[in-house]
C-alpha cells in the first residue's frame, strides 16, 4: 500500500511522455467513474491511483499494455517489439472505430 501522497510526488512523473500519458488516461478513468457512478475519491486516493498507474506500467514493460477509452473500459491492448507494434481490440471495448484509430495513431506517432 502506498503512503499518503500529494501532488509534489506526482509532478516528477509528468516529465516523461509515457508516464504522463498513463497519468492522463487514469485521470480520465477517475473522471468517468465520478460522472457515471457518482464515485468521489479523496485527493490522497486520487494521487495514489495516478502514481499506481505509472508503477504498474513499469512493472509490466515488455508485456501487453492497455489504453482505456472514455468510459474507462480497455479500448486497446498493444505490445511493442523490434518488429513493430501488435494491436488487439477487445470485443467488448465499446469504443468507436474513430476512438480506436485515434489511440493507434497516437501510439504510432509517439513511437
Amino acid at each position: 500500500m502506498l503512503p499518503n501522497i500529494n501532488a509534489r510526488e506526482i509532478k516528477p512523473l509528468t516529465t516523461d511522455k509515457c508516464t504522463l500519458d498513463l497519468i492522463a488516461a487514469e485521470s480520465r478513468a477517475i473522471v468517468s467513474e465520478r460522472e457515471d457512478l457518482g464515485l468521489v475519491l479523496p485527493a490522497p486516493d486520487v494521487a495514489k491511483r495516478l502514481i499506481r498507474s505509472t508503477v504498474v506500467q513499469a512493472e509490466t514493460s515488455g508485456a501487453e499494455k492497455e489504453v482505456k477509452g472514455r468510459g474507462g473500459k480497455v479500448l486497446l491492448r498493444y505490445s511493442k517489439s523490434r518488429g513493430g507494434f501488435t494491436f488487439k481490440v477487445p470485443a467488448k471495448s465499446n469504443g468507436s472505430d474513430a476512438e480506436v484509430l485515434e489511440a493507434i495513431g497516437a501510439l504510432l506517432e509517439n513511437g
